[in-house]
């Protein structure tokens, strides 16, 4: 790779920089490509410009409204083709259908490679995301077609967990193309923070993540609820609002007379997580048995954060929560289990000792497992092998 720097094209029917786990892994993908000539084409918010340079890459937006969900996917594909059209690429690097159809329809004639990096089947998340949509026949069926035509053109596959690369290989995808790449974390952020040990009283405990039906919220109230009973404790819920959740999670927190020892904040952005989990001796995964959860999997930001803060983790026992813990450095339960989520919880309130034992091994495992920089390097030979190939 000689001369010019070869050209790359990023699209994601995602907003980035945006305080989500998806945007994140993003952010980290478009750092380790600094080494490219990078395009990166994502959906516009009213809050970022529509052109900008970031960590290197061109960053364009795609103006997509705010409206239906088809409507929007629709205005992002054109725009991918009108960016084909307009340029050649040597590799592009797409996260979901909506753009990556267009891409695999147009690679035999631009002779590009094709990474797919499967954050989620949407599929699989509009259930969650956009219930109405989930009696669309029709719809749903065209998703389905248009995953399956992704997988099958991509030169490469990426997945964020064994689980995920379970499925993918179940739909056809031959195993030496698929490729796990765990949630990269910049562990030399958390090392110079300065962040306190986790034995605080009263214990703090922070959730990380959206509010969608799945990461068990409900759950996770009802536990502190029972746990609030027999020890100190503070809750603190972060992340993106669902529109349709955020108002059941005030009912069950005003239901539950919790409203003393629970806040709901907002996201963070990627750089300020260091801070936010400063404050917290506890980080919670509570994650209810889905559809989600145990067939597609997720690569799981929130417990890679966790981890690499040096918090222990509570967390709902299943196979993708499985690759990222032990009981070195967390307590499990089962998924939808709210008494054996507070016993957990009550547990680890009543010995601050054990906090800091299981906190040192959650930064121990980070650093074995999670960092950034090495996360770069086999994604680097993962493009190399690919473009030695042109």
């Amino acid at each position: 790779m000689s001369g010019d720097p070869l050209k790359v094209l990023y699209c994601s029917f995602d907003v980035v920089p945006e305080p989500t786990g998806t945007s994140a892994r993003a952010t980290e993908l478009l750092r380790s490509l600094t080494a490219f000539n990078v395009d990166a084409l994502t959906a516009k918010s009213p809050d970022h410009p529509h052109i900008e340079r970031f960590h290197g890459a061109r960053l364009m937006r795609v103006p997509v409204g705010s409206g239906d969900l088809l409507v929007r996917a629709q205005a992002f594909e054109r725009a991918v083709r009108r960016q084909l059209e307009s340029d050649e690429y040597h590799l592009v690097h797409f996260t979901d259908p909506y753009g990556g159809y267009a891409v695999c329809e147009l690679k035999e004639e631009h002779s590009f490679k094709l990474v797919y990096e499967v954050v989620g089947f949407p599929s699989i998340e509009v259930k969650y995301t956009h219930p109405h949509l989930e009696s669309d026949r029709r719809f749903m069926a065209k998703l389905r077609r248009q995953e399956l035509f992704c997988l099958m053109n991509a030169d490469a596959v990426l997945v964020g967990c064994e689980v995920t690369a379970k499925l993918v290989q179940g739909l056809g995808v031959a195993r030496e193309r698929i490729s796990v790449f765990p949630t990269p974390v910049d562990l030399e952020q958390y090392a110079g923070a300065g962040i306190p040990r986790p034995d605080r009283v009263p214990m703090r405990v922070i959730f990380a993540g959206s509010q969608i039906s799945w990461q068990g919220l409900a759950t996770l109230l009802s536990a502190v609820s029972i746990a609030s009973r027999s020890c100190e404790l503070r809750l603190a819920i972060m992340g993106p609002q669902h529109p349709s959740w955020r108002l059941q999670l005030e009912e069950m927190i005003k239901y539950r007379k919790l409203s003393e020892i629970v806040d709901l904040t907002e996201p963070v952005a990627p750089e300020d997580m260091v801070k936010a989990l400063a404050t917290a001796d506890v980080g919670v995964a509570p994650f209810e048995r889905s559809e989600r959860t145990t067939m597609q999997g997720a690569p799981v930001s929130k417990i890679a954060h966790y981890l690499a803060a040096g918090r222990p983790v509570v967390a709902s026992d299943l196979p993708m929560v499985r690759e990222l813990l032990d009981e070195s450095c967390a307590l499990f339960h089962a998924p939808g289990d709210d008494e054996g989520l507070a016993r957990s919880l009550i547990a680890l309130a009543h010995d601050p000792a054990r906090r800091n034992a299981l906190g040192a091994a959650a930064a121990k495992r980070a650093h074995s497992r999670l960092c950034s920089k090495a996360a770069r390097v086999n994604l680097l030979k993962l493009y190399a092998g690919l473009l030695g190939e042109l």
